[in-house]
């Protein structure tokens, strides 16, 4: 979701509370440094302080076959190397999909918190593809943000159909960050914006599935002189940075700023926003977009996915949503929207003690009594 590298701390009970936990819950990339995300240690956390689960971080591979309760798996194509010769990332996929069957005869339980639709970075082999697509038949239990979102994914991996599956919305991100942020003004100011500027952003990691050079096209073609597109974020593609900066050059409205945002800098950025924007038009779950709704700024996001629901439940002037690609009229009429009108009530819909309690139960249903 972001590029905030001060993880939220985990640790497994003491040893002396092992033996009262009679579930092990493996979890991949729970403090990984490129793939972790508040996301997965929140869900984690949740588990922790529940007495029948022992969760641990996965750190090698070869921990999938000491045959755990539960394999937790949140974005499986983070499970296989991507780089390298097809010999390669091809051996890499099948010793995976091998310890995974290997624990699953051991007795282990698959769980796929379905986050990604599509992988966002694959290998120019097409290799990773068709890796999750084979991992989706090992899947025990699926787990989904709403209907709309679990129905996508069967819808891409129909073998998902014959397992069992749960919907389980996950809580808001003031839960996990403690730093309140002052008020919009104080916070432009802080941050050199203008106090009555018209400001879109796109925050977190720069990725190029993120379509950042589609959204900066699209805003330079917005004859508003008080508009300010924001593009902020740690970028690990060098190539991509160098093309946003060339587009950048050529409008002044646009502030870019490829660089690590500490958590309490990238809230300020949220709260600096009028709105904020997925420009990804497959994406169908957003971590930064839960991020704003957070921080009471309202987003505009691709009408599919979890979003529909978020529109629902939220309104349509906190969730605005757009069919098709990114374009300067789906942009501009964004912006005119201006400031809700009313609280987005995202208390009631993000609500973390129930998600965990959910979860516990999900997995319960599908291990042995």
């Amino acid at each position: 979701m972001t590029s905030t590298r001060r993880h939220i701390g985990f640790k497994a009970p003491e040893d002396s509370f092992i033996a009262d936990r009679r579930h092990t819950v493996t979890v991949p990339l729970l403090n990984h440094e490129f793939g972790g995300n508040p996301e997965i240690r929140a869900w984690c956390k949740g588990l922790l302080s529940d007495p029948d689960y022992l969760v641990r971080p996965m750190r090698r591979l070869a921990e999938i076959t000491y045959a755990p309760s539960i394999l937790y798996v949140h974005m499986p194509e983070w499970l296989i190397r991507r780089h390298g010769s097809i010999e390669r990332v091809t051996r890499g996929a099948i010793g995976v999909l091998a310890a995974i069957r290997l624990a699953k005869w051991r007795g282990t339980k698959v769980v796929w918190h379905l986050n990604n639709l599509m992988p966002h970075e694959t290998d120019r082999h097409g290799m990773t593809d068709r890796f999750v697509e084979s991992f989706s038949k090992e899947v025990d239990l699926a787990v989904a943000s709403t209907q709309s979102a679990l129905d996508e994914f069967i819808e891409m991996y129909p073998m998902l159909r014959r397992t069992n599956t749960a919907v389980i919305q996950m809580g808001h991100y003031r839960d996990l960050i403690s730093y309140r942020p002052p008020e919009k003004s104080m916070v432009r100011a802080r941050l050199g914006i203008p106090s009555d500027a018209r400001v879109v952003s796109s925050l977190g990691m720069m990725r190029a599935y993120k379509s950042q050079e589609a959204l900066l096209d699209a805003f330079s073609r917005i004859p508003d002189r008080d508009a300010v597109l924001v593009l902020a974020g740690e970028s690990r593609d060098g190539d991509l940075v160098a093309r946003l900066a060339r587009r950048a050059e050529l409008d002044r409205r646009v502030v870019l700023r490829p660089e690590f945002l500490r958590e309490e800098t990238l809230v300020d950025w949220v709260v600096a926003s009028d709105l904020t924007v997925l420009a990804a038009a497959r994406s169908a779950k957003s971590g930064s977009a839960t991020l704003s709704l957070s921080f009471g700024t309202p987003v505009l996001v691709p009408r599919r996915g979890e979003f529909l629901e978020w529109a629902d439940e939220l309104g349509t002037d906190w969730v605005r949503t757009y069919e098709g690609s990114i374009r300067p009229k789906v942009l501009a009429e964004g912006l005119a929207l201006g400031a809700p009108p009313t609280p987005s009530g995202i208390d009631r819909f993000f609500d973390w003690a129930r998600a965990h309690e959910l979860l516990a139960e999900a997995f319960r249903e599908i291990l042995p009594r």
